[in-house]
C-alpha cells in the first residue's frame, strides 16, 4: 500500500500484537524532532510527507467495520465524576473543574430526569433507558452535594433534596427501613437490600451520607430519622463483617459525631462500648505464650516450641494477600536465615527468632483455631 515508502513510516511506527490474535496496532516508536534530525529534514517536511503516508491508511481503515464502542452515559458513574472534579476545584480552585462539574449536573438534569422527576440509569444517541436504580439516584445527589458544597450555589442543594426526595418514594422500605436497591414492580421476585462495599461504595451507604449532610444542612428531622433507621436496619451485619461495610461505618461515625439540634439516640442492636474493635488498647489485640517441650533442650535435638495466641474479639489474623502460598515459610535471625522443611502452613509466615547460629526449623504447623 505503501510502496517504496514505507521505509519512512518504518522509522517512526512499529507494529505490536493485540492479545488473542485479534490483528495489530500501530504504536510510534521516536520522537518526530529525532527522526528529522537523523533523516536531515525539517520538522514541517517530515509532518508533511507523514500526512501523505497515513491517508491511505486511514482510507483502508474506514472499509473495515469498526468495533462496537461503549459510548453509553450512566448517572451514578456520572455522579461519582461530579463529586471527583467538585472536590478538585474546591481544593485547587481551578474554574474547569467546576465547568466539568456543572455541565455534567445540568445534562443529567436536562435529558436523563423525566417530567416526573425519577431519574433513568442509561442515556446514549438521544435515547434515555431504564428506571435508575438506588445507586443513580445515591451517586448523583452525592455529587449535587459536593457540587453545592464547593460552589455555595443554592440551586445544586435544591436539586440535591429533589433527587432524595424521589429516592425515599421509589427505595424506602417502610416495614424493615432502609433502602431497596430497586423499586417495586409485579415483574420482581424479591427486592435486595445491601449495604456491603464492592468496587463502589455501597448505593445504601452513599444515601445514609446524603441524608446526614442534608439534615445537618436544611435542619429537616425527617432526614435524620431515616438515616437513623438505615444504620440501625444493617447494625448486626456490620459487627459481624466491619470490614465489608467501611462506607456504612463511617456514617455511624458521622452520625455519632455530629451535634444535632435535636439528637435521637443511635440503637444499632449492638454493645458499642463493648464490641469495638476501635476501643481495644493496641497492646491487648494480641497476646502471645511459648511453651517448650522441653525444659532444657539438648544440643543437637529436636524440641517443639508452642506459640499460643489470644485474639480480641472482633480480631482475626489473615495473610496478606490472602491465599497466598509461599514457596516456603522461614525463621531468621540477624545473622542466617533457616528455610523450614517439610512445612504445613496455613498462612504466609516469617518468624523472627534469636536462634543460634546452627539452629533451624525441621517443621512448620497450624493447628485450627478457637472462636
Amino acid at each position: 500500500m505503501l510502496g517504496d515508502r514505507f521505509e519512512l513510516f518504518e522509522e517512526i511506527y512499529n507494529l505490536a500484537a493485540m492479545p488473542e490474535d485479534e490483528g495489530w496496532v500501530v504504536y510510534r516508536t521516536a520522537e518526530l524532532e529525532e527522526v528529522a534530525a537523523d533523516l536531515e529534514l525539517s520538522l514541517t517536511d517530515l509532518k508533511a510527507q507523514l500526512e501523505a503516508l497515513r491517508a491511505p491508511l486511514l482510507a483502508a481503515r474506514a472499509q473495515r467495520t469498526y468495533p462496537l464502542l461503549d459510548d453509553k452515559i450512566i448517572t451514578s458513574w456520572n455522579g461519582m465524576m461530579i463529586t471527583a472534579y467538585a472536590y478538585a476545584f474546591q481544593v485547587l480552585k481551578n474554574p474547569t473543574y467546576r465547568q466539568t462539574a456543572e455541565r455534567a449536573a445540568e445534562f443529567i438534569l436536562q435529558n436523563m430526569r423525566g417530567k416526573d422527576g425519577k431519574l433513568k440509569r442509561v442515556y446514549r444517541q438521544n435515547t434515555v433507558k431504564y428506571d435508575g436504580y438506588l445507586e443513580d439516584y445515591a451517586f448523583f445527589a452525592r455529587g449535587l452535594l459536593d457540587l453545592y458544597q464547593a460552589t455555595n450555589e443554592p440551586r445544586w442543594l435544591a436539586a440535591a433534596r429533589d433527587i432524595v426526595e424521589h429516592m425515599q418514594k421509589k427505595f424506602w422500605d417502610e416495614n424493615g427501613k432502609g433502602f431497596f436497591f430497586t423499586s417495586g414492580g409485579a415483574d420482581l421476585i424479591v427486592r435486595l437490600k445491601n449495604a456491603q462495599d464492592a468496587a463502589l461504595p455501597a448505593a445504601v451507604a452513599v444515601a445514609v451520607h446524603n441524608l446526614l449532610d442534608l439534615a445537618a444542612w436544611t435542619g429537616a428531622p425527617l432526614y435524620l430519622e431515616r438515616a437513623r433507621q438505615s444504620l440501625h436496619a444493617f447494625g448486626g451485619t456490620m459487627q459481624a463483617s466491619p470490614t465489608a461495610f467501611v462506607h456504612l461505618i463511617a456514617a455511624v461515625g458521622k452520625y455519632l459525631h455530629t451535634a444535632w439540634p435535636t439528637p435521637a439516640p443511635l440503637d444499632l442492636g449492638i454493645d458499642l462500648a463493648t464490641n469495638s474493635a476501635a476501643s481495644t488498647p493496641p497492646d491487648s489485640i494480641v497476646r502471645a505464650h511459648v511453651v517448650l517441650s522441653e525444659t532444657h533442650p539438648a544440643p543437637n535435638q529436636p524440641f517443639t516450641v508452642t506459640v499460643h495466641l489470644d485474639i480480641h474479639r472482633g480480631w482475626h489474623i489473615n495473610a496478606n494477600p490472602p491465599f497466598q502460598r509461599p514457596a516456603h515459610p522461614y525463621f531468621s535471625n540477624p545473622q542466617r536465615r533457616f528455610a523450614a522443611r517439610n512445612s504445613l502452613y496455613r498462612i504466609p509466615s516469617r518468624h523472627s527468632l534469636p536462634l543460634p547460629r546452627h539452629a533451624g526449623n525441621t517443621q512448620c504447623l497450624y493447628h485450627p483455631g478457637h472462636s
